[in-house]
């Protein structure tokens, strides 16, 4: 049975008093989902930037296969060994005599119906315009690597942000810089720079 402080206590209108969250208690909570988001957030983003590097790293070691399985196949009138192309498109697409290798010759006659019997030599379409890549456009021209600390051909992709640059070559080759290694890059005081990866070839390919 209800005493009359009993009563009292839940008249209508005057019931128990709200259950409020303090000033000091929204301060403290506050604070704490800032500090968890300070740590969080740059791990998150460090993780989305290590996954844009592993799927560009792909493409160009998916690329870097290629080339050297084209000159494994297309060889030139007469020579055993192979060349090299001069294009990535040529990977992907149908090659013709005209065609032009990484020395810039044409293509031999038996290249064409050498890249029919064994290409394509990627399992992806490159055009003439180059392949988009999660950190810019790859060109689809290959460069001669023409200085004395290696030899192969260069993927070029133009206008990377030097973020990217950095954590490639941390997570490829180790911090070795930009002249050496499998990439490389100019270094610059600007936000964007051309990032290149070296394609080391087999002994006796042409060009």
């Amino acid at each position: 049975m209800n005493t009359p402080l009993d009563a009292d206590r839940f008249r209508p209108g005057e019931g128990r008093p709200a259950n409020r969250i303090s000033p000091i208690r929204t301060v403290v909570v506050t604070v704490l989902l800032v500090t968890i988001a300070a740590f969080a957030i740059p791990l998150f983003g460090e993780s989305f930037d290590r996954i844009t590097v592993t799927q560009t790293f792909g493409l160009l070691a998916a690329i870097d296969t290629g080339i050297n399985a084209f000159a494994l196949k297309v060889h030139r009138n007469g020579i055993t060994h192979g060349q090299l192309p001069g294009r990535v498109s040529q990977l992907a697409r149908p090659i013709l005599v005209t065609s032009k290798n990484s020395c810039g010759r044409p293509m031999s006659g038996d290249a064409p119906a050498q890249w029919v019997s064994n290409g394509p030599f990627l399992s992806f379409d490159v055009d003439t315009t180059g392949l988009n890549t999660p950190i810019g456009r790859l060109q689809d021209s290959l460069e001669l690597q023409t200085d004395s600390s290696s030899s192969g051909l260069l993927l070029r992709v133009p206008g990377v942000e030097t973020r990217w640059t950095s954590l490639f070559d941390r997570m490829v080759d180790h911090n070795d810089g930009g002249t050496t290694g499998r990439i490389r890059f100019d270094s610059t005081a600007r936000d964007t720079t051309s990032l290149r990866y070296l394609v080391t070839v087999r002994p006796r390919y042409e060009c």
